[in-house]
């Protein structure tokens, strides 16, 4: 089962990438990739090692039957990652308005910085799901379901008469 989900997973991220490639063409395919990437670096680092530190501790407390510590885990978690998230966000734009960049850059760049927040949480999630032994939901709505609704949308505009560029599509991920 494990591994039917992994090769599920697997298969809908290549799939979507050829996807992606074909709707969009090279250049803008290549910036949406540095894009993307540059998000889930950052995302992981935004998370502060959070959601590896929830896989260690979490259950612990749940096996000693230290629910409250778990909770206040969680609350800690979420507040750290979000400030964290609003933050480097934060001074990525600022530190936007004083580079040159031309509007499409400036633009995708911009898109970055909002969804870093967003995805940094996804990882914190993530992790706390993985503590609790959820790990269909972790599989399931990351690596499966994620790139089939970005697929479809990008499907939906290409099928209404929208040209993808990178943006459009960084957009949709966000």
């Amino acid at each position: 089962r494990r591994w039917s989900r992994s090769s599920a997973g697997a298969g809908a991220a290549i799939g979507l990438q050829i996807l992606l490639a074909r709707l969009m063409g090279a250049d803008s395919y290549g910036l949406y990739v540095i894009a993307w990437t540059w998000m889930l670096a950052l995302g992981s680092v935004v998370s502060l090692g959070l959601a590896d530190a929830a896989m260690r501790f979490v259950p612990r407390y749940v096996a000693r039957g230290r629910a409250p510590q778990a909770a206040r885990f969680f609350r800690t978690g979420v507040g750290s990652v979000t400030l964290a998230g609003l933050l480097l966000a934060t001074a990525g734009a600022g530190i936007l308005q004083v580079l040159p960049l031309d509007r499409p850059l400036l633009a995708l760049v911009t898109v970055v910085a909002v969804g870093l927040p967003f995805v940094a949480f996804e990882y914190f999630l993530e992790g706390m799901a993985r503590s609790l032994g959820w790990f269909r939901l972790t599989g399931i709505a990351i690596y499966i379901v994620r790139p089939m609704l970005i697929a479809v949308a990008c499907l939906a505009l290409h099928g209404a008469g929208v040209g993808l560029i990178a943006i459009d599509v960084q957009r949709i991920e966000v």
